[in-house]
């Protein structure tokens, strides 16, 4: 969704890959610079910078084994960073379209109603090789996104069931994907998601995969109503809609944040309301279908 400017862009796509981060070849490192003794990750060493043309190509990383690694590689570079602005539009949509007056039902998990949904923060277990740290051309090393600093949503029923849907976890190598042909959301190829759900929740040690610190509702939260009920249009509650993403990541937004932010209310807003409003979901199966990427 959207297009990043080459200023934006993850360094290591935007840099030739000088080293061989293969799996199985490339094994975890202390990330460079750290004092930490189990601050480690794959490393990832970059040289000269590249044409946007070469992104994601041979010329790129020349040193993988296969295409398949390199377009997986490049994939999981390029979902690095921004999972709370994914989240949080994606939970923003839901209401937009399940829980205003022209809404023709509300969600349910099976036959249950959601009572509550939004945004959870927290930490996500990961090990140390499926961790990304890049050493730029300078020598300085900059870590993929943090999994201590992670967001994702829940969704909590009326019968007190808690849910997760998270889209950020494919950077760390999760390779859960929902095959998006049966949806006809174009030009999506892959769609990264890992849906803790009844059946997921008894795996084991599935608990400790997500830690969650803190929760906010977007379902209920009056400044994201009011953006929905009290404005003609959605972009002119745009400045309430800065000043929430503000408040939750307790920092100011970036300038290609408020870019993306917009960019992607009207991206997921209009692909998810023309699916309901329009009964292209009548067409979707009835069972998700589930792949897992492997390397």
């Amino acid at each position: 969704m959207g297009t990043r400017s080459h200023d934006s862009l993850p360094p290591a796509i935007s840099h030739r890959i000088i080293n061989n981060p293969s799996p199985p070849l490339s094994q975890p490192e202390t990330v460079p610079g750290s004092s930490e003794p189990e601050d480690r990750a794959i490393i990832i060493r970059l040289g000269p910078s590249i044409t946007p043309q070469q992104y994601g190509s041979s010329a790129w990383w020349p040193t993988a084994m296969t295409t398949q690694i390199r377009e997986k590689l490049y994939r999981r570079i390029a979902c690095d960073g921004y999972d709370f602005h994914l989240h949080w539009i994606i939970a923003f949509s839901l209401m937009d379209v399940f829980y205003t007056k022209r809404s023709k039902f509300k969600l349910k998990y099976k036959s249950c109603p959601i009572a509550d949904f939004g945004l959870a923060h927290g930490k996500f277990r990961v090990m140390p090789q499926d961790r990304l740290a890049y050493v730029l051309p300078d020598g300085t090393a900059r870590r993929s996104q943090d999994p201590n600093n992670h967001w994702w949503i829940y969704l909590t029923t009326m019968k007190g069931e808690e849910l997760i849907l998270d889209f950020g976890a494919y950077v760390w190598n999760l390779g859960t994907c929902v095959k998006p042909d049966p949806y006809d959301f174009k030009p999506l190829g892959m769609a990264p998601a890992l849906f803790r759900n009844r059946e997921l929740s008894k795996v084991p040690n599935i608990e400790e995969q997500f830690v969650e610190r803190e929760r906010f509702s977007v379902l209920k939260d009056p400044e994201l109503q009011s953006v929905i009920h009290d404005f003609d249009t959605i972009w002119e509650g745009m400045p309430v809609c800065f000043e929430y993403a503000t408040s939750k990541l307790k920092r100011e937004l970036g300038a290609f944040e408020k870019e993306i932010i917009p960019e992607w209310i009207r991206s997921i807003f209009t692909n998810l309301g023309t699916s309901i409003y329009e009964n292209e979901w009548k067409k979707w199966p009835t069972t998700t279908q589930i792949c897992i990427e492997a390397d």
